[in-house]
C-alpha cells in the first residue's frame, strides 16, 4: 500500500498527461503533491494518443497562425525535454480534393516555422536549442514504398513520433524524484473545505485481493485534471456549479496490420473535404499501423456498439487509400472520452481551458478542460502561475531540465556506450529497451553479463527483468500495465501469455528482488 502523508500542498487528481505533467511541474517548484488516479496511470485518453506530439496542421488552414507557431514550438521543446521518447517523422500531408488554397498557405508556414530557431532553451545545452531537431533524438531511415505514387497531391512536414503513456510515465517519474507520492488506483470520493483547506476522502483498491480501503488527506489546493471526469469531479467537489461546464466527446482509434510499406519513422496526415477533423496514419511498428482518431458527440452512456465507430473508422481508411480491409483485420480498437470545455468561443479541441475557483481565497480549485499532449508542459506552468497568489511557498519557474531517461546528450553516443556495455545483448533488444527507459535502461539492467540473467521470458522480447523494474519502479500491478500502458507487447501477447503474466504477478509481486 502507498504510504500518504496526511497534509499536502497540492492533490492533483488525474493521472494523465495533464495530471502528471502539472503534478511535475509542482514538485519541482517546491511543492509537496500527491497525484490521485481512480485506475492506473495513462489508463484514460492519454494512453490512446496516435503516438504523435503534433504541430497541428489544421490549425494553419483556419489561419489560426499564433496556434500553429505555439504548437511547432512546443513540439520542438518536447523532443528536448524527451530524447529517448520523441523520435522526429517525416509527415505526408494528403491534401484534400478538390485542394485548397488554404492548404498551399498552410504547407509554406509550417515548414518555414520548422526551421526557424526555437525560443525554448536547456541551461545544461543550450547550443541543442538552435537545432531543428536536437542531436539528442535518434534517427531513422525512411522508406515511403509505394505510398507517394497512389497518394496523388500532398505537401511534406514534419511531426514527431512518442508512445504517449511513455510520457506519461516519464512525468509522473519526474514528480515522484522531486518527493510527489504518485498514487495509482486511489479514487478521491469527496470532498469538502474546512478550516480554508481541503477535506478528501480517498477510496484504494488493490487489483490481486480487490481489498477497497478508505483513507483522507487533507491539501491547500485541488487541481482537477481528471479528463472526462472532469465534470463529475468538479461537481462532487463543488456543491454549487461552477463556471466552467464540460462536453464530452468520443475519439476512436484502430490497430490494423501496416500494408503501407513504410516504416515507422514516417506519417501520414489526411484531412478530406467531407470530415471536419483529420485522420493519422502512423506506424506503430514495422508490422501494426494506428489509424485515428475518429471524433464523435457521443456521451458514455450512449448504448451504441463500439464496434460500430471501428467500422466506421476502417470505412474512411479504406475509402482514403482505395483499401478494403474488413474488421477481421483490426487488431486492436482503443476508444475513450475527452472533456472540453463547452463555450462556442472555443473552436480548437486541442487548446485548454484552466478554470479557478476560490470562494474563500484560501483553498482554491483549479479544473482542466482539453489540453494535448504537445502542451503539456506550458499548461503546467501555467497552471503554476495561477494557483502562486495562494501558496506562498511556491518557487518561482524553474529551468528545465530532461525527464527522466533523456539524461543524455547524443544518442548516437548514448547508444553506442549502451551495446559496448552490454555486448551479449543484442542491438535491438537494446534499442527497444533504450527507447521505452533512455538512460534508466542502464538501472533495469544493473550487473547483467548474459542474456540468461534477464531472467523468465515470457515472449515477444519481455523479460522477467523488465516485468521487476515496472513493477517496483512504474506502479505495475497487472498483465495489462505492462503491455498496454508500459510498453506495446499488448499487440502481440495472446489471451494464455497474458493468462501466465498475470499470474506470474500475482504471485510474485512481493518480491523486490530485480
Amino acid at each position: 500500500m502507498i504510504t500518504l502523508q496526511s497534509t499536502y500542498d497540492v492533490t492533483v487528481i488525474g493521472g494523465g498527461i495533464n495530471g502528471t505533467a502539472i503534478a511535475a511541474e509542482a514538485a519541482r517548484r517546491g511543492l509537496s503533491v500527491l497525484l490521485c488516479q481512480s485506475k492506473d496511470l495513462a489508463s484514460g485518453y492519454s494512453g490512446m494518443n496516435p503516438y504523435l506530439v503534433s504541430a497541428f496542421p489544421e490549425r494553419a488552414t483556419t489561419f489560426n497562425f499564433p496556434g500553429t507557431y505555439c504548437a511547432i514550438q512546443d513540439q520542438r521543446f518536447l523532443g528536448q525535454l524527451a530524447p529517448h521518447l520523441l523520435t522526429p517523422l517525416n509527415a505526408i500531408g494528403i491534401l484534400p480534393k478538390p485542394s485548397s488554397w488554404r492548404w498551399t498557405v498552410a504547407a509554406s508556414l509550417i515548414n518555414s516555422w520548422q526551421r526557424a530557431p526555437n525560443k525554448h532553451t536547456f541551461h545544461e545545452s543550450p547550443t541543442h536549442a538552435e537545432a531543428p531537431h536536437s542531436d539528442a533524438l535518434h534517427p531513422g531511415v525512411l522508406h515511403t514504398g509505394h505510398l507517394i505514387d497512389t497518394i496523388g497531391p500532398h505537401f511534406e512536414f514534419t511531426e514527431f513520433g512518442v508512445k504517449d503513456y511513455r510520457l506519461v510515465i516519464a512525468n509522473a517519474l519526474q514528480a515522484k524524484d522531486n518527493g510527489a507520492t504518485i498514487a495509482p488506483r486511489h479514487r478521491v470520493t469527496g470532498g469538502a473545505r474546512v478550516d480554508n483547506q481541503w477535506q478528501l476522502t480517498l477510496e484504494a483498491t488493490n487489483p490481486q485481493s480487490n481489498i477497497v480501503q478508505k483513507r483522507s488527506v487533507t491539501c491547500q489546493c485541488i487541481i482537477n485534471a481528471s479528463g472526462w471526469w472532469v465534470q463529475s469531479n468538479q461537481d462532487e467537489l463543488l456543491p454549487k456549479q461552477s463556471r466552467g461546464r464540460a462536453k464530452r466527446l468520443r475519439l476512436d482509434h484502430i490497430i490494423i496490420p501496416n500494408h503501407l510499406g513504410i516504416d515507422k519513422n514516417l506519417t501520414v496526415y489526411s484531412k478530406s473535404s467531407g470530415n471536419t477533423k483529420p485522420l493519422y496514419l502512423t506506424p506503430v511498428d514495422e508490422r501494426w499501423l494506428h489509424v485515428g482518431p475518429l471524433i464523435t458527440g457521443h456521451p458514455p452512456e450512449d448504448e451504441t456498439p463500439h464496434q460500430h465507430f471501428a467500422t466506421l473508422l476502417l470505412e474512411q481508411h479504406n475509402q482514403l487509400l482505395n483499401k478494403t480491409f474488413t474488421t477481421e483485420d483490426i487488431r486492436h480498437h482503443r476508444w475513450g472520452f475527452r472533456a472540453i470545455c463547452d463555450d462556442v468561443s472555443i473552436t480548437d479541441m486541442n487548446e485548454h481551458v484552466l478554470d479557478i475557483e476560490c470562494p474563500d481565497g484560501k483553498s482554491p480549485l483549479l479544473s482542466i478542460y482539453g489540453g494535448n499532449l504537445t502542451a503539456h508542459r506550458r499548461m503546467a506552468n501555467q497552471a503554476m502561475n495561477l494557483l502562486k497568489p495562494y501558496l506562498n511557498n511556491l518557487k518561482r519557474e524553474q529551468p528545465q531540465t530532461r525527464l527522466p531517461g533523456g539524461e543524455f546528450k547524443y544518442w548516437d553516443e548514448f547508444f553506442d556506450e549502451l551495446t559496448t556495455a552490454y555486448p551479449e545483448l543484442s542491438e535491438k533488444f537494446l534499442f527497444n529497451l533504450a527507447n521505452r527507459y533512455g538512460a534508466r535502461t542502464y538501472s533495469l539492467l544493473g550487473d547483467i553479463q548474459s542474456e540468461d540473467d534477464l531472467g523468465h521470458h515470457f515472449g515477444h522480447g519481455f523479460y522477467e527483468k523488465e516485468l521487476c523494474y515496472l513493477i517496483n519502479e512504474e506502479w505495475v500491478l497487472t498483465a495489462e500495465d505492462a503491455l498496454w500502458r508500459r510498453t506495446d507487447f499488448g499487440l502481440y501477447f495472446d489471451e494464455l501469455q497474458v493468462s501466465k503474466l498475470d499470474q506470474w504477478i500475482e504471485k510474485n509481486l512481493g518480491n523486490k528482488n530485480t
